[in-house]
């Protein structure tokens, strides 16, 4: 019984540092783009050169479907 607590304890403090680090992760990360003057709604439309598609693009790079290639 004692080693299914300690087991439940050791099991519960691996994952509250898992959290810790994965937020930790994720708010530096939002931080460098920020810094880095990265927009989360900046959007552009962008004409395939080859099929002459119009593509919508966020912060990927942009793809025609169409030709199935980058543009």
């Amino acid at each position: 019984m004692e080693l299914m607590v300690a087991l439940i304890l050791v099991a519960l403090f691996t994952w509250l540092i898992f959290r810790y680090q994965l937020s930790g992760a994720s708010m530096l990360s939002r931080g460098l783009a920020r810094k880095n003057g990265w927009k989360k709604a900046s959007t552009a439309v962008l004409t395939c050169g080859t099929c002459g598609n119009e593509i919508e693009t966020k912060e990927e790079t942009a793809y025609c479907e169409n030709c199935r290639a980058y543009v």
